[in-house]
């Protein structure tokens, strides 16, 4: 039996997401203690870098091209993720690290902030956008974003990264990032360990046996795709170009990575 192609709607992929990180924001809401706000915290930091990864290489570009008049509607999404992205960042930095009454407050105060800013943005695109590209997309167009969407979701960073690139090279750079997020998350499994009879979790650093892990991980990552009709649009060449020169200059090793006491991140200029 063939399973009907409506079932691949890149649209409904989308809001799925949304539904997903609105009820982790829920649940935040609903919890009863820091430690669980945290772990909460933490969850939906990986979930929104990894859906935002997506967005910002498929369903942005896609808004431009096929939106009449779209550009500014892309680049004003590029810019909430962008703002959005530092506010993760500093969540992330800060969720284990609440030493004080006070750090408990500003930090919640933040992630209330943050839920606010979010939740508006994922309104945002589906009054604005999915029924405007729902309008001009055929079915075929809907499946292959679907796919791009779910394959670029599974190779995506699940740490912030504020300063990596959101439109040129991030078909590259993403994924990468995303192979060394994934190593990390790892490692910091592996080595965390609770305390027996109490309600602590201590996370130690994990160790990458070097840039040769990093190289493996990454060459098992799914090849993307390239945009809808990306060769039909104006100034895509210097999109393959700047891909191009990406893959060229990049070198794993070369990458910084940032670890703290409890929350590692990778921060690729």
């Amino acid at each position: 039996m063939v399973e009907s192609t409506a079932l691949f709607d890149g649209i409904q992929f989308l809001i799925q997401d949304h539904k997903l990180i609105r009820q982790l924001f829920d649940r935040w809401h609903d919890a009863s203690s820091q430690i669980d706000k945290n772990s909460i915290v933490e969850q939906f930091i990986r979930e929104i870098c990894m859906h935002a990864s997506a967005e910002e290489r498929y369903l942005y570009p896609l808004i431009a091209e096929k939106i009449d008049g779209g550009k500014l509607l892309s680049d004003r999404n590029y810019l909430d993720d962008q703002l959005n992205k530092e506010m993760l960042q500093f969540m992330l930095d800060n969720v284990n690290h609440q030493k004080s009454d006070m750090d408990k407050f500003v930090f919640n105060k933040t992630v209330e902030k943050f839920i606010q800013i979010e939740l508006e943005h994922l309104q945002q695109e589906e009054d604005d956008v999915f029924p405007r590209l729902k309008a001009v997309l055929t079915q075929q167009e809907l499946v292959t974003l679907h796919n791009d969407l779910q394959t670029a979701k599974n190779n995506a960073p699940t740490h912030p990264h504020p300063m990596a690139p959101m439109k040129f090279g991030s078909k590259i750079i993403h994924p990468l990032a995303g192979a060394i997020d994934k190593l990390l998350d790892y490692g910091s499994s592996k080595t965390s360990t609770t305390t027996t009879g109490t309600a602590t979790t201590t996370l130690e650093s994990s160790t990458l046996s070097g840039p040769s892990e990093v190289k493996q991980q990454a060459s098992t990552l799914p090849e993307e795709k390239p945009l809808l009709s990306e060769t039909s649009v104006p100034g895509t060449s210097q999109v393959s170009d700047e891909q191009n020169k990406t893959s060229q200059g990049l070198n794993i090793s070369d990458i910084p990575i940032h670890r703290s006491d409890q929350t590692q991140t990778t921060d690729i200029m």
